[in-house]
């Protein structure tokens, strides 16, 4: 009798720099509620996309992570389920298509997963626009309120 071994095709062992890079985004993380989400922004040096999913996979609603370098700006956004469906929040639409009125660079994707390309050297300010256009969607939303926990 055979015993088959069972592998993912979809399983990818992280590297130690991608786990590092996760770790660090969650432990720079900004915390806000944002009517009944809960919405996260931080900077890391790489990896900008798989840490903005962990952070919504460990209980962000919606997630900003970028990071700046010799004057280009790179952020990646994700937004769970329970955002995108239930209050029709988009990420492309109504964040990452609109960054480059305020920084030079284009944005776009999915509901659930968008990111920004551009140029500039202050990460926070960029994320915080991303905040800023979050928190403009839902102010127009039914229960609006704002805080961050600190």
């Amino acid at each position: 009798m055979f015993k088959i071994k069972r592998t993912s095709l979809f399983s990818v062992k992280q590297t130690f720099d991608e786990k590092i890079a996760k770790l660090k985004a969650a432990k720079r993380a900004r915390i806000f509620l944002v009517s009944d989400y809960i919405a996260v922004m931080s900077d890391v040096g790489a990896f900008e996309s798989d840490a903005a999913s962990a952070l919504v996979r460990i209980g962000a609603d919606i997630a900003f992570v970028g990071d700046s370098e010799m004057g280009k700006l790179r952020i990646s956004g994700r937004a769970s389920q329970n955002a995108t469906k239930k209050a029709g929040f988009d990420l492309a639409k109504h964040v990452f298509q609109k960054l480059p009125d305020t920084f030079p660079g284009s944005g776009g994707g999915h509901a659930g997963a968008a990111g920004f390309n551009g140029k500039g050297n202050n990460i926070n300010a960029a994320l915080q626009q991303c905040m800023d256009l979050t928190k403009q969607f839902f102010k127009n939303k039914k229960g609006f309120q704002f805080k961050e926990y600190t």
